[in-house]
């Protein structure tokens, strides 16, 4: 039954602009086309566009459930609906003919969109940006009101019927009732949305008649550590999930100690967190695993974290933006440190035995001084040290992978030595760096650059240093192959060059330079070759010719060779472009190198 709805007319010039009286309307609104006031007379009734989201006309009222816009209704404004994530089933009238961006933006309940109008062609699971999103949150969309299905609670979730399917919409009620969920054995699809932000949920068990599970089901469901799925799907989204069984008999145990909920199977002890109280946490010290997303945004915990050896796996964000400070050891059990597992944490010193660092791992950990890599660090991804503005210095040892911005958005580093371990590099390794003034580059094989974002190839020192200061890149007497973009970086429209660098000292045993590797160095003053095979490559300034180290070298700036080299005149005969551009400093036998400065 209809009830009378508290609904708020304002007269503008010809028409009347309808809004929520206060948030807590509740039930099924319907908008009517016209309306009286008494006073103004009957006018068409208008949902007007807004400039934000917060003055929507029915901005976040949660308690709706059904909405109806009546036939005579031309438009659904801007961010009308925004927020209302109670609203089931939505039915347009016929002469809507345009809804406004953002218009049913969250209402992640949405199930049911019975479409009268011919002009508005809502597209199924469309791109969120079309039709004010109605469609993106949208499981069904009809025409003929006779179609309509039915909704029904069973056991705290509301459930939608038609034809043959029943569909999980989401909790009937308050998100956090339960902490374990069994769907109906007759449940054929799960809605997209439907469980997200449950924060409770630590397990699920999905019959065998599910044939469709909508995107991001379960996302924001931190604790969800156990998904007994029985159905024949292959595409499957349980990000959250820890572990995916398809056997009830398989099933775990969950334990709750000293305030942190663990979860048993086999040999393995996950901890799974608790995210709604104040306690130091003391992890318990045959913990295996640190499951993703366990302890984030915990802002209670208080004190250091110690990590029991025997852990394996710290998982994504598991204790991301955090309170837990001082010294923080992860021991070598530890097979990788997950993405964004610390990020924006407090702590002040940083040991770590991990093989790999994750994304993000340390990003905007604005207290860490001091880092420690033990031999077994291996892979550090993408910045996983990035802005931490009081890290000044850092020893990679025998790492083998360095990611795109590791040390990116201001890490304030001084000197960087690349190890000889290294066998794959990003550029771009220092973004927004600007106190770097020297890398040591000891790499020895590496032919090539890996990308970083937007597939671009940076040059290594790319947007780092001061152009007051500059920045010097030596490159070691061991290394063999400098990379192809190593300064000087590539993407399809250009380059990405490491502009600061205004020193170059090239190691005795380099036999290879990389296409474009000193492209764009515009402020390089001087470049020192310890290499017979590189002195022979200085025969032009062109990109391709010893990867465009001289290209600029200008009138008074230097390039040192090591006097052995020039002496030897049978092995290696001065290239024509150097004798004829540069001048050649007289022999000073206390000198290690000629001097050629630039004509």
């Amino acid at each position: 039954e209809e009830v009378a709805q508290p609904l708020v007319y304002t007269f503008v010039t010809d028409h009347y602009e309808v809004r929520a009286a206060n948030k807590n309307i509740s039930g099924k609104i319907v908008i009517p086309a016209t309306y009286n006031d008494g006073e103004n007379g009957e006018h068409n009734v208008v949902i007007p566009d807004d400039s934000s989201s917060s003055n929507g006309a029915f901005y976040k009222c949660s308690n709706i459930t059904e909405l109806v816009i009546s036939d005579g209704i031309t438009s659904i404004g801007k961010y009308a609906f925004y927020g209302c994530d109670s609203i089931i089933r939505v039915t347009i009238g016929e002469n809507v003919s345009k809804i406004g961006s953002d218009a049913f933006y969250s209402c992640y309940k949405l199930t049911e969109v019975i479409n009268k109008s011919s002009s508005l062609n809502i597209s199924l699971d469309g791109s969120s940006y079309s039709d004010g999103d109605i469609g993106y949150y949208a499981h069904r969309i009809i025409t003929d009101e006779s179609q309509k299905g039915t909704f029904e609670d069973i056991k705290g979730v509301t459930y939608y019927k038609y034809d043959n399917e029943m569909v999980a919409v989401g909790p009937a009620g308050d998100k956090n009732q339960f902490t374990e969920l069994t769907l109906e054995q007759d449940t054929t699809a799960i809605k997209k949305y439907a469980f997200r932000d449950c924060d409770s949920l630590i397990r699920v068990t999905i019959g065998e008649n599910v044939s469709k599970i909508g995107s991001s089901a379960f996302s924001s469901c931190y604790k969800l550590t156990e998904v007994i799925d029985k159905s024949s799907l292959v595409d499957k989204e349980y990000s959250y999930a820890h572990r995916v069984i398809t056997d009830e008999s398989q099933k775990g145990t969950f334990e709750d100690i000293k305030g942190v909920t663990y979860y048993k199977y086999d040999n393995e002890k996950v901890a799974v967190g608790d995210r709604d109280r104040n306690f130091t946490i003391t992890l318990e010290q045959d913990t295996t695993v640190i499951k993703q997303y366990s302890f984030a945004y915990c802002r209670g915990l208080t004190g250091e974290l110690i990590i029991p050896n025997g852990v394996k796996i710290i998982g994504i964000e598991a204790f991301m933006d955090t309170t837990i400070n001082g010294e923080l050891i992860i021991p070598q059990s530890v097979t990788k440190v997950g993405n964004s597992a610390f990020f924006v944490t407090k702590i002040t010193s940083l040991i770590v035995g991990a093989e790999t660092i994750g994304n993000s791992a340390f990003y905007q950990c604005e207290e860490l001084e001091s880092v420690v890599l033990q031999d077994t660090v291996k892979n550090l991804e993408r910045c996983a040290f990035g802005y931490c503005p009081k890290l000044t210095s850092i020893d990679l040892k025998q790492v083998e992978t360095i990611g795109y911005a590791v040390f990116g958005d201001g890490t304030p580093l001084t000197e960087v030595t690349i190890p000889s371990s290294v066998k794959s590099l990003a550029g771009g390794l220092f973004p927004n760096c600007r106190t770097l003034k020297k890398v040591i580059y000891n790499a020895e094989n590496i032919s090539e650059l890996t990308v970083g974002d937007y597939n671009y190839i940076y040059g290594l020192c790319y947007n780092s240093g001061s152009a007051e200061e500059g920045i010097e890149v030596i490159i070691g007497d061991n290394v063999k192959i400098i990379p192809k973009y190593f300064l000087g970086g590539y993407y399809s429209y250009g380059h990405k060059p490491s502009e600061n660098v205004t020193s170059i000292v090239i190691g005795s045993s380099v036999t290879t330079v990389g296409e474009d590797a000193f492209y764009g160095l515009k402020k390089l003053s001087s470049v020192t070759v310890k290499s017979s095979a590189v002195y022979k490559m200085l025969t032009g300034t062109g990109s391709k010719v010893c990867g465009g180290l001289l290209g600029y070298i200008d009138s008074g700036e230097m390039v040192k060779v090591l006097k052995s080299i020039v002496d030897d005149t049978e092995a290696n005969p001065m290239p024509s472009y150097l004798k004829n551009n540069f001048t050649q400093s007289e022999d000073d036998a206390d000198q290690e190198y000629y001097i050629f400065t630039r004509k």
